[in-house]
């Protein structure tokens, strides 16, 4: 896991993703069950302009903006 973790970036949720996941989820939470964990990756990767890799692109493919693919 620590060689793993090594080769990643870590991206702390700053004061501007917040303000986002919470737009987001007033947006998503009733129509697409959006959740906070999944409104706060959405609000980073869209802050930094960044490509979501996911398994769950239902969680994410209504965010508009937000480029989302599924690795495989």
């Amino acid at each position: 896991v620590q060689q793993f973790l090594q080769r990643v970036t870590i991206l702390p949720v700053s004061a501007t993703a917040s303000q986002t996941a919470y737009q987001l989820m007033e947006s998503f939470f009733l129509s697409h069950g959006l959740l906070t964990p999944d409104a706060l990756i959405a609000a980073t990767a869209l802050e930094h302009g960044l490509t979501l890799y996911t398994r769950n692109v239902r969680h994410f493919q209504m965010i508009p903006g937000l480029t989302v693919v599924q690795p495989y």
